[in-house]
């Protein structure tokens, strides 16, 4: 089983936080599991079912083949942005399987406070800028369908690729869509390099967004 950290871009270097408000991880579902998901934004045939590998429930989006209807935004429109600071992003998530359309919106804060979109979905195929929204293909997400990764997303250096007029320092989340055929389990925001590879191996399954392990097993060992 190949290492189930899918990062862009794909080479992280670590960040030195400034404070220990900066360094900390924020769980980004757990507020809107509190309030029942009320907050949340669904539309088309999302489920929510256990996974048996996670061991938790997850979200299941299911649509036509050829049009991403099944959608879920967090928080739902009409609903304040996140605006939770942090470089990087990580999402827990799993394509559901080879040539089923997706797409991830992933909307940002920039430095100036300007708010700019990065959408990577399956129906681009070059990179490009159109206005706010900078469009990424999803070729190599879609090359993991059918097993669960961490898709790590590093927001200053996305836009300094792709959005160079913009100052790409401190960012925040402000929201994401899902949309098409995926599997989500869970968000994270934080200013860290976060990795089971950067824990002792006896207790790398302790990081938060780790796959589960049997009493016997060591996470490097298994996922490695």
């Amino acid at each position: 089983t190949g290492y189930p950290l899918f990062a862009v871009p794909p080479a992280m270097k670590p960040s030195v936080p400034k404070s220990a408000a900066q360094a900390r991880t924020e769980d980004v579902l757990r507020p809107f599991e509190d309030r029942k998901w009320v907050d949340v934004g669904f539309s088309g045939d999302v489920q929510q079912r256990p996974d048996g590998l996670l061991g938790r429930r997850v979200f299941v989006l299911r649509s036509r083949p050829l049009k991403p209807t099944a959608t879920l935004a967090v928080p739902r429109e009409g609903r304040p942005p996140l605006g939770l600071p942090g470089r990087y992003v990580y999402m827990q998530l799993r394509v559901a399987g080879r040539g089923r359309p997706f797409a991830l919106h992933v909307d940002v804060l920039a430095a100036d406070r300007s708010a700019v979109r990065l959408s990577f979905a399956t129906c681009f195929a070059a990179a490009r800028r159109c206005g706010s929204v900078v469009q990424l293909p999803a070729n190599a997400l879609a090359g993991t369908a059918g097993t669960w990764i961490v898709l790590a997303l590093d927001l200053p250096a996305l836009l300094r690729a792709h959005a160079p007029d913009l100052p790409a320092g401190r960012c925040a989340l402000r929201g994401f869509t899902l949309s098409g055929n995926l599997l989500f389990a869970r968000a994270f925001t934080s200013d860290e390099v976060h990795s089971p590879l950067r824990l002792p191996p006896e207790r790398a399954g302790e990081w938060p967004l780790a796959l589960p392990l049997e009493p016997s097993q060591v996470w490097i060992d298994r996922y490695g």
